[in-house]
């Protein structure tokens, strides 16, 4: 992922991956930040056009909502930060689309 800044502010690359013994996916954020978030392994459940994975953090959780819109065939990501007392707010929206 590549936001459109010039230039860009945010760059990562994303794996998911299904696990069929689980029923789940499992998911690994490598960002431009440094590693340390990289010790972090996300699971989550696709339901239709959408999957939603948790990072559960030491601090707090973070959950990304991936959301495909067929009309468009476009996808949005929401990434929300979980509180200490258990709410959730939102941490970042993209809009997504193929590289070209």
């Amino acid at each position: 992922m590549i936001d459109v800044a010039e230039p860009p502010r945010y760059e990562a690359d994303l794996c998911i991956g299904y696990d069929a013994k689980q029923s789940d996916y499992v998911a690994h954020w490598l960002d431009r930040f440094g590693a340390g978030g990289a010790r972090v392994v996300a699971t989550g459940k696709r339901d239709g056009d959408r999957l939603v994975i948790v990072f559960p953090y030491a601090e707090d959780a973070l959950r990304d909502r991936f959301t495909h819109d067929r009309a468009s065939n476009g996808s949005t990501l929401l990434i929300e930060a979980q509180a200490s007392d258990g709410t959730w707010s939102t941490f970042a929206r993209y809009a997504l689309r193929a590289r070209p």
